[in-house]
């Protein structure tokens, strides 16, 4: 029992220490220069966030930035036809039901055609057995 309590006892103080621990993120704010705080110091969220930042309540540089991309992917796929440059139809690939028909085709008539052939042969075995006796 006492083994139990002891495993439980670490896993508990192991969970308390990593939560209670900051995480080494950067925060995302920039001062008046544009500078966003890396001066390759290893900076903790709580010791680097600007004034500016939490009063008008920003999303972050890398969210602004974010809505950005979003805005030109729908513009482009919206507008632009998604970058996909529209075909005539000559240069279009022929249907999918026209390509399976013509390949059944096909196979049907080389099947025919071998049967023919092996009906000929057949033709000329019997004649030859016949003319042999």
């Amino acid at each position: 029992m006492s083994h139990k309590c002891r495993t439980m006892t670490i896993a508990v103080v192991t969970a308390v220490v990593l939560l209670a621990v900051p995480s080494a993120g950067m925060a995302q704010a920039t001062d008046a220069t544009g500078d966003t705080g890396t001066t390759g110091e290893l900076q903790y969220p709580r010791n680097n966030v600007k004034g500016g930042a939490l009063g008008a309540r920003s999303p972050g540089n890398w969210l602004n930035r974010a809505a950005g991309n979003h805005v030109d992917r729908q513009t482009t796929m919206l507008k632009n036809f998604g970058g996909a440059t529209p075909m005539s139809e000559d240069q279009l690939d022929p249907p999918r039901h026209r390509v399976m028909t013509l390949a059944f085709l096909q196979g049907l008539f080389d099947f025919l055609t071998q049967l023919v052939d092996q009906y000929q042969l057949a033709i000329q075995a019997s004649k030859l057995a016949s003319t042999s006796t």
